[in-house]
């Protein structure tokens, strides 16, 4: 996969990130240039009588939040192709033949509203957690594969910083791994697309240590190389950047 550079500014802005309105703005400002300008963050948290809908993100709209407040968040056609593909949905290849009448009463209400086309991007963890973010924009959207392996990482982060900024961690069941402070902190250099000379100046050690934990962390995360390491590590929340990532770490000896 290949990060370009639209997606590292993104990353580097939400990993900076000090507020759930500083990720809000972040991603207005990553989405520009896409025409996405509504954005959506929620996750669903299994309760005692029935699932619990938890907002962290909404610049959707009145319109959008009345929508849901009559018709429910269950018969959304975009929730059913999340829970079924598993992965993003791009809203104008919605099977529109195949939505039964309240289903496509949604998609009209959004072509309503402005909406050419847009993106939700499922999140998935342990006993029936699940959580998204969504996209909503103005013109038709012209995505690459990488395109959309980057927007599911970056979907991974802001869920996690979004989680972090509530609640004081990430999301659950993520971490399959631990690494310490020190591996955590080159492989969000190496994410960055530093070369070991230069993180090795950044973080103050040598370049022969610096390999060093960059040796260790692909051990640890079982990738194949440096960036299948820091990708792996973003994924399962361990990299949140120099500021805020003491919070989500496990810690352990450098």
């Amino acid at each position: 996969m290949r990060i370009g550079p639209k997606f590292r500014q993104a990353i580097r802005k939400v990993t900076r990130a000090q507020s759930l309105r500083d990720v809000a703005e972040s991603l207005a400002e990553f989405g520009e240039p896409y025409g996405l300008k509504r954005f959506l963050v929620a996750e669903i948290v299994l309760g005692y009588v029935r699932p619990e809908l938890i907002v962290f993100i909404d610049t959707m709209g009145r319109e959008w939040r009345r929508l849901y407040a009559e018709m429910g968040v269950d018969l959304d056609p975009l929730i059913d192709a999340m829970r079924d593909q598993r992965q993003l949905v791009q809203w104008s290849r919605l099977p529109l033949a195949k939505l039964n009448p309240v289903q496509r009463h949604y998609i009209e209400a959004f072509s309503a509203m402005g909406v050419a086309d847009g993106l939700s991007i499922p999140i998935w963890g342990p006993n029936g957690y699940w959580a998204w973010v969504a996209a909503a924009g103005d013109r038709q959207l012209d995505l690459s594969h990488d395109d959309r392996e980057a927007l599911q990482l970056l979907a991974m982060l802001v869920l996690s910083k979004c989680r972090l900024l509530r609640y004081g961690h990430h999301v659950p069941g993520a971490h399959e791994h631990s690494i310490s402070h020190r591996e955590a902190d080159i492989l969000y250099w190496v994410l960055e697309g530093k070369t070991d000379d230069e993180i090795a100046t950044i973080v103050g050690l040598g370049r022969a240590t610096v390999k060093f934990h960059i040796h260790n962390a692909i051990i640890k995360l079982d990738a194949t190389n440096r960036i299948t390491a820091a990708v792996k590590a973003l994924k399962s929340g361990l990299l949140l950047g120099p500021i805020t990532r003491h919070a989500v770490i496990v810690p352990q000896d450098d």
